[in-house]
């Protein structure tokens, strides 16, 4: 998928800056596991449209010593061949791999049908010979996904989880997010708790690989 990038190469570059100004790139594994020091900046990518994108930002990641988490969306287009290319090169790299979870409202409000796709596609995921432990919610339409855990109380268990992204950053983290191509926070740091940000890497100008074979 091509289109317009919301960011610049000038963005880009300040990006960069950013993220080396914290001492240590951290998983969302590796947070969950308790690694909370002041020091870290934990990297979190929601792959909703583009997964080329994603590959190519992922190695611009990879060449510069960054790691980071990204999650695949299950009920976008590009699943499930092209998703498993995707999720298998970024682990290549190093990153880790979870679910964009969109299950409640591809679900339509059903709570037990959603965990059981949510658990599906962990499973999936799974088969492809990754380890999945985690999702972060997919804003999607008609219903909240993170209502499965902030409403509903189900225990991510039920879906064979271990944590939920949104759910992190809600503990005393400095959380900055790009959503719909546009800084939600500013990009600064905190000396007293980690960072959590949120990338979307289809809004950003790194050079397109080849196409992935369909």
């Amino acid at each position: 998928m091509t289109g317009d990038r919301s960011f610049s190469g000038h963005d880009l570059a300040r990006l960069e800056g950013f993220i080396y100004g914290h001492a240590r790139t951290i998983t969302c594994s590796e947070f969950h596991e308790g690694d909370h020091r002041p020091d870290a900046i934990m990297l979190r990518h929601d792959v909703d449209n583009d997964p080329e994108q994603a590959v190519l930002f992922a190695q611009w990641e990879a060449d510069r010593d960054i790691r980071s988490t990204y999650f695949l969306l299950p009920t976008a287009s590009y699943w499930p061949r092209a998703a498993r290319d995707t999720a298998l090169a970024l682990a290549a790299m190093g990153h880790e791999v979870g679910v964009h979870n969109d299950a409640l409202c591809a679900a339509e409000g059903d709570l037990d049908r959603a965990l059981a796709l949510l658990s599906d596609w962990a499973t999936e995921m799974r088969s492809w010979g990754l380890t999945i432990r985690g999702c972060a919610d997919h804003g999607g339409v008609g219903w909240k996904n993170t209502d499965m855990w902030r409403v509903h109380l189900q225990p991510l268990s039920a879906a064979g989880l271990e944590y939920e992204a949104y759910l992190l950053h809600q503990q005393e983290t400095n959380y900055i997010s790009d959503n719909r191509g546009t800084w939600r926070a500013p990009m600064r740091r905190r000396s007293d708790r980690p960072t959590h940000m949120l990338i979307h890497p289809e809004h950003w100008p790194v050079d397109r690989p080849q196409r992935m074979a369909a």
